[in-house]
């Protein structure tokens, strides 16, 4: 299955999002992966 992303949009990356305070950039590559960078002290719990 190809993500619906993947194309001429991927990698997509998301810099600056907002989330309660912080900031995190998204970064979605072809593959179906999703890389989270969030600030020290920020921890990332995949669903």
């Amino acid at each position: 299955m190809t993500p619906a992303f993947a194309g001429a949009y991927a990698p997509l990356t998301v810099t600056g999002l907002q989330v309660g305070g912080a900031q995190l950039d998204i970064t979605l590559a072809a593959d179906g992966a999703v890389n989270v960078t969030a600030p020290e002290g920020l921890t990332v719990v995949p669903a």
